[in-house]
């Protein structure tokens, strides 16, 4: 019985967990829908260099001044920032202010928040 409680507990302890830190982990995507690869600059706010996003955040430099510069291929689906940013497509200098949990997707070369 102490088994049966035991396990009732940590499921309703990690649907707990789920439900409070889930919506605080919303990061933002970039999709590329061209056939062309396309470079962006992201800046965010109050100088602070974009999170680390993992694997997919390799194709990332980023520097001191809270700014970090990328390329994203044809076709990919990439994580840009965590806490919200502005997204600048380098090639025409469109700029948008995305939030977090926001998905960016350029179709022929222009940028759309969706």
């Amino acid at each position: 019985m102490k088994r049966a409680w035991l396990l009732v507990f940590m499921i309703f302890g990690v649907s707990v967990t789920t439900g409070v830190y889930g919506f605080e982990n919303e990061n933002t995507t970039l999709k590329n829908e061209d056939g062309e690869s396309y470079e962006y600059q992201i800046k965010t706010a109050g100088g602070e260099i974009v999170s680390d996003d993992g694997v997919l955040n390799d194709n990332k430099v980023g520097y001191g001044t809270g700014a970090s510069y990328g390329k994203i291929d044809p076709h990919a689906e990439i994580l840009i920032c965590k806490h919200g940013c502005d997204l600048i497509l380098t090639k025409t200098g469109q700029t948008i202010t995305v939030a977090p949990g926001d998905r960016v997707v350029i179709d022929k070369g222009i940028m759309k928040v969706q």
